[in-house]
């Protein structure tokens, strides 16, 4: 009786190591996707935002961060939600205070009593003297005016529908360039 002998020569392995090159680069693609269209978000809730508030897109920027969200591949918006400086609203000195427009499409509001002043940091703020015993007093104790903050702007309903449509809309072909580039490198 004759035997036949038959080999096959496998590699498993590098299959298996290709298959978790592939696995680690769709993870990459995800997270990368993830962060991308977050920042997109922003941006474009911040032009939305500006189109009917008087402020510009640094000041709105540096109150707004993007990073990962723990362990998982989500991305994170965190807005901060101290009160911007009324400065950054159109502040104008006059003689009987400081005119403000924080609504384009309201006029300019008038705060008496008002003033602007340069800081060290070169950022102009608005102040006002504080009223003690019914008088303003000549010098020291002046507050600092704040109008809205960046998360009063950015998280209201209208945002959170402009961005939900937004990332609706573009996250498919944000994720398939990020896919497309990660895995190209294999």
């Amino acid at each position: 009786i004759k035997v036949m002998q038959l080999t096959v020569k496998t590699n498993i392995a590098k299959a298996q190591g290709d298959l978790k090159k592939f696995q680690q680069a769709m993870e990459k693609a995800e997270v990368s996707a993830n962060k991308k269209i977050a920042k997109q978000s922003v941006t474009e809730i911040s032009k939305q935002t500006r189109a009917d508030i008087n402020i510009k897109a640094k000041h709105l920027k540096k109150a707004v961060s993007v990073s990962r969200y723990g362990q998982r591949r989500a991305a994170r918006i965190s807005i901060s939600g101290r009160g911007m400086s009324l400065g950054y609203y159109g502040a104008v000195q006059g003689e009987k205070g400081v005119s403000v427009k924080v609504i384009k499409a309201r006029g300019k509001k008038l705060i008496r009593h008002s003033f602007i002043q340069v800081l060290k940091s070169g950022h102009a703020g608005v102040f006002i003297r504080k009223v003690i015993g019914g008088k303003r007093v000549g010098r020291d104790p002046i507050k600092y005016l704040y109008g809205p903050s960046a998360k009063q702007l950015l998280s209201s309903d209208k945002a959170k529908q402009i961005i939900r449509k937004f990332i609706h809309n573009k996250f498919k072909k944000v994720y398939e360039h990020e896919v497309e580039f990660y895995t190209k490198k294999l």
